[in-house]
């Protein structure tokens, strides 16, 4: 008998969790070799402001660069019944890469016509989950920096030809959104194409 896959939410530090997030894709012993969790008041503004809120990324990234954004399914993996797929975002205008993230979804924890469109890959997450007035709670539950040497980087094959958007530093978050009080979706998301005096449509 197969056994049911560990929740994020019984891991104590960022880098168990991502290597639980990443296992589908990544081997587990490496995938976190080059990225280290790091406090809140340790990122950069502009990135801490795309990170440090309850909001889904797809509407963040969308008020932040002032387009809609896009998504690309990498790869797919699906266990029992959690969908695990590693994804990009993009702004379909300069074709330029603003996202990079691994989500895990229960697809139990959510109703048939949302995991369908989901499994469909043609509108980002957090769109179909607002369209669909899934009641949700998001949680950031840590912070992480990614050096450009990082291992992660050296499994994504379509950043392989973009070289530029890993070439520098970058930050992401691994959270949870909870649909109808239950840890439905698990999340490993990392902002890229930001640079720290980027201010995006929003000028302060």
């Amino acid at each position: 008998m197969i056994s049911r896959p560990d929740h994020i939410t019984s891991c104590d530090n960022a880098l168990t969790a991502l290597s639980l997030l990443a296992k589908p894709f990544i081997d587990p012993s490496v995938c976190h070799d080059g990225i280290e969790q790091v406090e809140e008041n340790k990122l950069p503004a502009i990135v801490k402001r795309l990170l440090v809120h309850q909001n889904h990324m797809t509407t963040t990234l969308q008020d932040h660069h002032g387009e809609p954004v896009e998504l690309r399914v990498l790869r797919h993996h699906m266990h029992e019944h959690f969908y695990t797929r590693e994804i990009l975002l993009t702004l379909p205008i300069s074709n330029t890469i603003v996202e990079y993230g691994i989500v895990r979804l229960d697809l139990e924890a959510l109703s048939s016509d949302v995991h369908d469109e989901i499994l469909a890959k043609h509108r980002p997450l957090g769109e179909i989950l607002i369209a669909h007035d899934v009641l949700r709670r998001i949680e950031p539950r840590w912070m992480l920096r990614l050096s450009p040497q990082a291992a992660i980087w050296q499994n994504v094959e379509f950043l392989h030809s973009v070289k530029s958007v890993v070439s520098q530093e970058n930050f992401g978050r691994i959270g949870i959104i909870y649909c109808h009080h239950k840890p439905a979706i698990e999340l490993f998301e990392v902002v890229l194409n930001v640079s720290p005096s980027d201010n995006g449509r929003h000028q302060s």
